[in-house]
């Protein structure tokens, strides 16, 4: 019998900008800590991991600024089986901002049944605006997982990650022996990288034109987002 190839399994990472969702993952994957990075767009990523038995190519799809554009990218959420939605506990506006991306998934998900984690990041700082026991309420509230992190410090990174994709191979119809695997493969910088590079076995022209229409209105542009 032939060794089965490992499954991938799409994941994002959403919220706010600034509230350090491109440093959570690069964290996840095992990049050092950084304060910025020049990016305006988004970051695909892939780490794999051996869970409950299975080799899994943890493919991860952080928004970065495409926050700022949300109209325009709901085709990133296609075969999206889990997210992480992360707020910074030092700034209640982003926690307020949860709502909507909990919406944003809800509608343009292709998994009804999504799991979904919160994560109060930035814990290491002192002036907290959010509690734990606010951030864990509203999880509560919503029958969704509460992890506490620190980009900065790697504390409670791996654990909500992980704890993401345990519930995801849990979650009956969203992880079965029957799933195809989908490849999909792109580290595009708009400021450094003019012209995507995306390989997918699924519908490659009309990721590209997207992908091509953000170029256009961004390229231009150059943005410092912060890495926390």
């Amino acid at each position: 019998m032939g060794q089965q190839h490992p499954r991938t399994m799409r994941i994002m990472v959403v919220g706010e900008s600034e509230v350090g969702k491109t440093s959570l993952m690069m964290r996840f994957i095992g990049e050092e800590f950084r304060n910025y990075r020049e990016t305006v767009d988004f970051e695909y990523e892939k780490k794999p991991l051996y869970m409950k038995g299975e080799q899994i190519n943890l493919g991860i799809l952080d928004t970065a600024c495409i926050e700022k554009f949300r109209s325009v990218s709901s085709m990133y959420y296609t075969g999206v089986r889990g997210a992480i939605l992360v707020y910074d506990v030092t700034d209640r506006e982003t926690f307020y901002q949860l709502e909507s991306w909990i919406r944003q998934l809800d509608l343009h998900g292709t998994y009804k049944n999504m799991v979904k984690i919160i994560v109060a990041n930035k814990i290491d700082q002192p002036l907290r605006e959010v509690s734990k026991d606010d951030g864990m309420q509203f999880a509560n509230e919503r029958g969704m997982m509460y992890m506490e992190t620190s980009a900065k410090t790697n504390e409670g990174v791996k654990d909500a990650f992980e704890a993401l994709v345990r519930k995801i191979m849990e979650t009956n119809g969203l992880w079965t022996p029957n799933d195809e695997p989908v490849n999909i493969n792109y580290n595009y910088n708009l400021v450094n990288q003019p012209q995507a590079q995306l390989l997918t076995n699924n519908q490659p022209s009309m990721f590209a034109s997207i992908i091509g229409t953000i170029a256009s209105l961004f390229e231009i542009n150059q943005r410092n987002v912060n890495y926390n």
